[in-house]
């Protein structure tokens, strides 16, 4: 439930800017209002949010697996899903120099692949016969710097590959990809370029932190040399919406003055501040960063042993790996990590995804 951010959520869900960028401290919800745009989008083709990485290329990343995902809501919706490949395929195969041609390709046969597991067995059946003609005789060196997402051009061809999709599905393809204050000085300069490489048809949302002064400086740059690019600030909830969430887990709303000086109506700090007040029915008014390393110590200690050894190896770790490499470095079957991954997105050390995958806040 999002408390006050109804009109937000519809200023996003209303944006026409080629690119938009969601912008605030960390634990603001900014996540949260991004998500709820993209849900809120019904009339678009508009994929969950993709939580970009660290590694170099880490926005090509985010945008072909998040093209992969609206391949697979179209072909959901529509079926169809051999059309749907057709035209991408010719697409591709339309684009440019011959190198790009064949950069085109692989992108376009990783894109069937990552949205072929996306889907169930009646459409993926179709998309995979489609990848298995596709990888006799590509390019083993493109295909490893696309899986890698090394390549920038790789932006260039998602992009194009995304006006296909719109023009399928017939209707806007709207990406978005968060935790963007993450991306390399090379990623930012590359998502400066987006708003020149899309049409009206295809919009990319963002979510980027601001709370450090050099990332503040990266979005003022991109908005001087990319005045198409349109920018949201997100803020603390007032006490309204405070009060209402307050009044909604059970608690008295005339706490709602006090409980907004101690988290400045940050949603990450009001979601354990409530989980303490039905716990505990007090809290000590103190530094908001202090107030949230208490809360965060809360939610460790009421962990269960086998959760708190997990979390601990996890958070070695700057990105998940794979699953199964997840649940090999913890030692436990699918069924038991499954339980390790429920605890700890109660305990709310596990909120937000990374690569599809549950994962730690920024914060931690």
């Amino acid at each position: 439930m999002l408390y006050g951010r109804a009109a937000l959520v519809d200023a996003v869900a209303r944006s026409q800017a080629p690119v938009l960028i969601l912008t605030g401290d960390s634990g603001v919800g900014k996540s949260a209002v991004l998500a709820a745009a993209q849900a809120a989008s019904d009339a678009d083709v508009a994929p969950a949010p993709q939580t970009v990485g660290t590694s170099g290329g880490a926005l090509q990343r985010a945008l072909l697996d998040g093209l992969a995902d609206a391949v697979a809501l179209v072909v959901q919706r529509r079926g169809r899903a051999r059309e749907v490949a057709d035209r991408l395929g010719e697409a591709a195969r339309a684009l440019g120099s011959a190198r790009l041609k064949d950069l085109a390709l692989v992108v376009y046969a990783e894109l069937l692949q990552i949205a072929q597991s996306r889907l169930g067995p009646e459409f993926g059946q179709a998309l995979a016969d489609y990848i298995g003609e596709l990888r006799t005789g590509r390019s083993e060196t493109l295909a490893a710097r696309v899986q890698a997402a090394r390549d920038p051009s790789v932006v260039d061809v998602v992009l194009a590959l995304a006006v296909e999709v719109a023009a399928v599905a017939e209707r806007p393809v709207l990406l978005a990809v968060d935790a963007a204050e993450r991306l390399s000085p090379d990623d930012v300069r590359t998502l400066g370029d987006v708003p020149r490489a899309v049409t009206g048809e295809v919009r990319l949302r963002v979510g980027f932190a601001t709370y450090a002064l050099d990332r503040r400086r990266a979005v003022d740059d991109l908005l001087a040399d990319a005045p198409e690019i349109g920018e949201i600030r997100v803020s603390g909830l007032g006490v309204d919406a405070v009060a209402e969430w307050l009044v909604a887990e059970g608690l008295d709303e005339a706490r709602a003055e006090g409980v907004l000086r101690v988290t400045d109506g940050y949603p990450l700090l009001l979601n354990d501040l409530v989980r303490q007040l039905q716990r505990d029915g007090e809290f000590d008014v103190v530094d908001r960063n202090a107030q949230f390393a208490r809360l965060s110590k809360l939610a460790w200690d009421q962990l269960d042993p086998e959760a708190r050894r997990c979390a601990r190896l996890l958070a070695l770790l700057e990105d998940p790996l794979p699953e199964h490499r997840l649940r090999e470095l913890c030692g436990l079957d699918a069924p038991s990590w499954g339980d390790v991954v429920q605890r700890l997105e109660r305990g709310m050390l596990f909120s937000t995804q990374v690569n599809g995958i549950p994962w730690f806040h920024e914060h931690g």
